[in-house]
């Protein structure tokens, strides 16, 4: 039982991964910005305890966004699906390979509910869409940054810590992002 409370909670931090990068304000507006992303990530989930816990993922990920509607889906190194995340104004829903669905009215407190922290996840497609420079993300407990671009100034990879600031006792997170192509 316990490996698939493990195996559930890396895939959402799979989810997490990819919403980790838009801790900030995008440059324009959500609705204006359509598109597809596809890429891969890795992240580090650290329990605290006496003896510090370490648990990784890696995977592949497609997201699509039109309008306020996006679609987000994790996949396994392998290619498996893991979880489909769609979002549109009012509904939220989480699907899970082992067909768990999870609800809500925005993806932020769907998030929220199944991580224990709130993510950002609807400014994402604006901000992998951005040319601007790193997140200042003011109010957010994320530290994100961009360490390579596309030549039109996209982000290409993404690196990002949670909290930003690491405090002894709590659960870390340590995500990377490589955005394939739009």
């Amino acid at each position: 039982m316990r490996g698939g409370r493990i195996g559930r909670r890396l895939v959402l931090a799979g989810l997490a991964v990819l919403a980790a990068a838009c801790a900030s304000p995008p440059p324009e507006p959500v609705d204006a910005v359509a598109g597809q992303w596809l890429g891969r990530f890795s992240l580090v989930l650290t329990e605290p305890g006496v003896e510090r816990q370490q648990e990784k993922a890696q995977g592949r990920f497609e997201l699509r966004a039109h309008g306020e509607r996006r679609a987000l889906e994790v996949f396994s190194p392998f290619g498996q699906t893991l979880a489909r995340l769609e979002d549109r104004p009012g509904r939220a829903r989480l699907t899970t390979s082992d067909g768990a669905v999870l609800e809500s009215d925005t993806a932020e407190n769907l998030l929220e509910r199944a991580l224990g922290w709130r993510l950002p996840i609807g400014e994402l497609p604006a901000w992998l869409g951005a040319r601007a420079t790193d997140p200042q993300a003011p109010g957010s407990d994320w530290r994100v940054r961009v360490t390579r671009r596309f030549d039109d100034g996209r982000p290409r990879i993404l690196e990002a810590d949670w909290p930003a600031t690491p405090r002894v006792g709590t659960r870390e997170l340590r995500v990377r992002i490589v955005v394939d192509g739009p």
